[in-house]
């Protein structure tokens, strides 16, 4: 009998919202929101239901709402990369590798590939 992982794909809801919270722990919440808020206008693009990704501040905080189709199992993984490849290059611009290292540590971002290849930076070669 083969070994099964205990441990369910998370939702691509989860995945951005591992993604979007250290962001913010690092960047800060107006500037996460700026960041992403940018990346999805120009990765809509390629990738219309990106769209559908709201970034909004009602209150103190920003706040988002994403696509309903990434609360149901593996539904918009491929969103979320087309997102997170048009996001890299402006958190490499202002941080250098650091946030990429940062966000390639989180295990479940890490395992599923959304973060995309681990090819250097300028800053390391």
């Amino acid at each position: 009998m083969a070994n099964e992982d205990p441990t369910p794909e998370p939702t691509t809801a989860a995945l951005f919202a591992l993604m979007w919270n250290d962001l913010v722990d690092v960047l800060g919440s107006s500037a996460t929101a700026t960041l992403v808020r940018r990346a999805a206008k120009h990765a809509a693009r390629v990738h219309p239901r990106l769209q559908q990704l709201v970034i909004q501040r009602p209150a103190f905080e920003y706040e988002y709402v994403v696509p309903s189709e990434w609360l149901d199992d593996l539904q918009g993984r491929d969103a979320l990369i087309v997102l997170v490849q048009t996001l890299r290059p402006l958190l490499e611009e202002l941080t250098g590798p650091i946030v990429i290292r940062r966000l390639s540590a989180i295990p479940e971002l890490a395992r599923t590939g959304v973060l995309g290849a681990n090819e250097p930076t300028r800053e390391d070669a």
